[in-house]
């Protein structure tokens, strides 16, 4: 497994970012997928941003504005009930206030298998192709270690 958390650890943030996921889906379904992005865009770094615009002529409105009630679900509350999950999972940093760099190292920590990644997430990406070319390998090279170790571990 690999993943990016976001840090929205307290009720008051979560609320806030509930809030935020609604006026999204109300200006996806009122006013379209353009206008609802407009509410993030701003504040993207720009790989994200670049995708999110490639995407967008894609993408279905009422299906965008379904999958931001996801919102409001919290699957976990504290980084501590991550503790649960023993899957060999890639964490990799961030670079912004909802992705912060700490959180991943608690994460990569908590994890009884989890493995911090050796990059991080940059604004220097601007494509996918960035993107690919920074985390192809770390993935990679995730993947080859907990595949032998998992066939070690079945040998024996």
């Amino acid at each position: 497994m690999v993943i990016s958390a976001e840090a929205i650890e307290d009720d008051a943030d979560k609320a806030a970012d509930t809030d935020l996921m609604d006026r999204f889906a109300e200006h996806a379904r009122s006013r379209g997928l353009q206008a609802a992005w407009e509410l993030f865009i701003p504040d993207l770094q720009p790989l994200i941003a670049n995708l999110v615009a490639e995407a967008i002529p894609r993408a279905d409105a009422h299906s965008a504005a379904a999958a931001a009630s996801i919102g409001h679900d919290r699957a976990f509350a504290t980084v501590e009930d991550l503790r649960r999950i023993d899957t060999a999972t890639l964490v990799i940093a961030g670079d912004d206030i909802r992705h912060p760099e700490c959180l991943a190292h608690s994460l990569a920590d908590v994890l009884p298998r989890g493995v911090l990644a050796e990059v991080s997430m940059s604004r220097q990406f601007v494509n996918a192709e960035d993107m690919a070319h920074a985390f192809g390998p770390a993935i990679e090279n995730f993947l080859r270690r907990t595949s032998d170790r998992d066939t070690r571990v079945h040998k024996d």
